[in-house]
């Protein structure tokens, strides 16, 4: 297994502020995706999209077939994440990934609970395979 960097999948990668969040201003959110989504680079995926977003965070495979996200960060950033979870291919594409299994993604349905900032998750964004 070799880890790409993200900064060449992506060209750019976004940092968090120098000056760091206030917890105030972090929230933590558990998204669950529904449809085609495993065997599909989907996790590979959302791990350079939360980089981009500077978010932290992980996301596994279920036995049941869904994707589980867990990632803290703005407001603003973990709702730009729940809306490209809703992208199938052009999700892949958007952040540099497209192939023919990435062409098969589609997602049917996007579950999110939010609540306060815990801490403690990965950071840069984790692809944690299966949980």
């Amino acid at each position: 297994w070799m880890k790409r960097p993200a900064a060449a999948v992506l060209g750019r990668v976004a940092k968090r502020p120098a000056s760091g969040w206030s917890m105030a201003d972090v929230q933590r959110a558990q998204i669950f995706v529904t449809g085609k989504v495993q065997g599909v680079y989907y996790r590979d995926t959302t791990k350079l999209m939360g980089d981009r977003l500077g978010l932290s965070g992980a996301a596994w495979n279920l036995a049941d077939g869904r994707v589980e996200i867990l990632a803290e960060g703005p407001q603003e950033k973990l709702k730009e994440m729940v809306e490209w979870c809703w992208k199938g291919p052009d999700g892949a594409r958007e952040v540099g990934l497209e192939n023919s299994l990435t062409a098969k993604r589609k997602v049917t349905d996007v579950q999110v609970t939010y609540e306060e900032a815990q801490g403690g998750l990965p950071s840069p964004f984790s692809n944690a395979g299966r949980k």
